[in-house]
């Protein structure tokens, strides 16, 4: 049990570093995991952004648009054992025998968003992106992100606000977002962006609006 625990972290940590550092931009930190009765929620830091311009120039895509269903995925990241240091690649020098699938595993939420708007990247309005998020059915668990919301239940809570999604691209892969305080946005009746998730308030600086993101994009 304590090696099979030892390597569920190993596997945890390498996804935060190889499934997000790298494709997504360049996270540092923790995955801390927090078990609270059936939820088990995951923690993760992300690279932030003190403003609109910085956030839309780290971005690939930059829409608006509203959910048209989510299903639900397990990935299965490869493990590193070679490359990087003990530091930053937490399974360096773990013996490949001692990588186990099931304890990789990653659960995803890949969300369809149909674009109203597209105002940075190659998509076009009237077109449906699939977005990912960290969360799901694990075994006999259900995975979220401590602090994160889902984006068709976020949707759902503000029936009638549509999405500002600023993501990163990944070839033959589902978007996700830059980070879940500048990459998962609410937009009002008239233009204003507000956060979808608590922490977005904190690391906007001020209110924004919709006209921001596209003198950004230009």
């Amino acid at each position: 049990m304590k090696a099979t625990m030892k390597n569920k972290r190993i596997g945890l940590l390498a996804f935060v570093i190889a499934g997000i550092v790298v494709v997504a931009g360049g996270m540092v930190g923790l995955l801390i995991v927090l078990n609270r009765g059936e939820i088990t929620y995951w923690q993760a830091y992300y690279p932030q952004y003190p403003n609109v311009s910085q956030a839309v120039k780290a971005s690939d895509v930059v829409v608006t648009g509203m959910p048209v269903g989510s299903h639900e995925e397990v990935e299965y990241p490869g493990g590193d054992t070679e490359s990087g240091t003990e530091v930053d690649n937490p399974q360096k020098g773990v013996k490949e025998s001692e990588l186990h699938s099931e304890d990789l595993a990653v659960p995803r939420t890949i969300t369809r968003i149909k674009v109203t708007r597209a105002i940075k990247g190659s998509v076009r309005e009237g077109q449906v992106i699939e977005v990912a998020q960290i969360g799901g059915k694990l075994g006999r668990s259900v995975v979220r992100e401590q602090g994160v919301a889902l984006l068709q239940d976020a949707a759902d809570t503000h029936e009638g606000k549509q999405l500002l999604l600023l993501l990163s691209a990944h070839p033959g892969k589902a978007y996700d977002a830059i980070n879940p305080q500048s990459g998962m946005l609410l937009v009002g009746s008239k233009g204003n962006v507000t956060g979808i998730n608590a922490a977005s308030v904190r690391s906007l600086s001020t209110e924004s609006t919709l006209d921001e993101y596209y003198r950004a994009a230009k």
